[in-house]
């Protein structure tokens, strides 16, 4: 079975030969020249070596392809000290953040002005490129990150303390910030939704934004249900009416709105991290809106046993996993988070090595036990 379909029917509960793998963000480029036996910067396609180091691996599924900075491009991508320096500088205080929202276009304007054809043919070239770059060898979805959602991450723009006055103070403002949003992300979905089913393009989707920290979600239950979860909702809806499965990024504590996810159509989930408490046993019981169990990508710690443990360990971990989740497909194994350049390439190669073993049949369809 090549690795494409086994990703396929691993993500849509049909019997699979083996337990299915998902690629790592792997960050390290010598670890992916290592894993490649080719030379990461000296490459022109820098995803061929990425390609071929998954390859490699046996890995079968690719959520989202990041690949590694050089270093003066790492130390500015990740200088978050420099990054809310500048929102502060546009955003000196809340006042400005509610003028900033006031000119925003109105959900007509919004809709008058998207471009759904552009949006459907971009989605649809990222498929075919992608696909012409893996082969029958691994499924790469064309929507890491670019399905459309009404974003919560604004904190991002306008800083963490006027994001939250504004959350806690200007509710109206607030609604119109979540409201601007959602339609942008419902047109982008869309046409998403349209390019999936016209042109026979796996009906899987992956995004998320981060509503928690390791302790736990970022604002109340109850505001969150009250100004943010409906225009959510409403932006996944067309992804959700065609079929689409949608796979949610997680980061941090998110087992207080697992249910809510659940509820308005999520179908799986990624970046769980148990050491942050989210229980993969406990995903393993929850149910989508479809009755069945959630579509799980996991759950390898990856700040803990993959750069701290023996192979041993590792390989441990691995058989955790694949007992805890069960031998039915719905399930793709893979690292909890981002692999760092700290963890032992031999860790990496005794988590999918094993997977490989430990995971081979009888992985039964949803619901058949041997």
């Amino acid at each position: 079975m090549k690795g494409r379909e086994r990703a396929l029917r691993a993500l849509s509960f049909q019997p699979v030969d083996r337990v299915a793998l998902f690629a790592g963000e792997i960050e390290s480029s010598q670890t992916l020249s290592m894993l490649s036996g080719q030379d990461y910067w000296k490459s022109p396609d820098q995803r061929k070596v990425a390609i071929e180091a998954f390859r490699n691996l046996g890995i079968d599924f690719i959520f989202i392809l990041t690949l590694p900075f050089s270093p003066d491009e790492e130390l500015r991508a990740w200088d978050v000290k420099a990054m809310f320096r500048y929102a502060k500088q546009r955003y000196p205080d809340v006042e400005s953040v509610l003028r900033r929202i006031g000119s925003l276009p109105s959900p007509e304007q919004v809709r008058k002005t998207f471009d759904s054809e552009a949006a459907y043919h971009i989605h649809l070239a990222r498929a075919r490129e992608q696909d012409r770059l893996t082969g029958d060898d691994i499924l790469w979805l064309a929507s890491g990150f670019e399905a459309g959602l009404c974003e919560f991450a604004w904190y991002l723009e306008f800083g963490y303390e006027n994001f939250f006055m504004l959350l806690g103070a200007h509710k109206d403002a607030a609604h119109k910030l979540f409201r601007y949003s959602a339609e942008t992300g419902r047109l982008q979905n869309e046409a998403i939704a349209a390019a999936i089913l016209e042109n026979d393009l796996p009906p899987f989707v992956y995004d998320g934004s981060d509503l928690c920290y390791n302790s736990g979600l970022m604002a109340s239950p109850k505001l969150l249900d009250e100004i943010y979860f409906p225009w959510l909702a409403y932006s996944l809806e067309p992804l959700v009416r065609a079929g689409i499965n949608i796979i949610w990024h997680c980061d941090g504590d998110v087992t207080p709105i697992i249910d809510r996810m659940l509820a308005m159509g999520v179908a799986g989930f990624q970046g769980f991290q148990e050491d942050a408490g989210v229980r993969l046993d406990k995903l393993v019981r929850a149910r989508t809106i479809r009755g069945r169990r959630p579509i799980l990508l996991g759950s390898v710690q990856a700040r803990s046993v993959l750069p701290f443990g023996t192979v041993d360990d590792v390989k441990q971990e691995v058989e955790r996993c694949i007992n805890v989740v069960g031998r039915e497909s719905g399930f793709v194994l893979g690292p909890s988070a981002v692999i760092q350049p700290e963890i032992p390439i031999e860790n990496i190669q005794a988590m999918y090595g094993h997977a490989k073993e430990y995971g081979r049949i009888p992985i039964t369809p949803w619901g058949v036990k041997l």
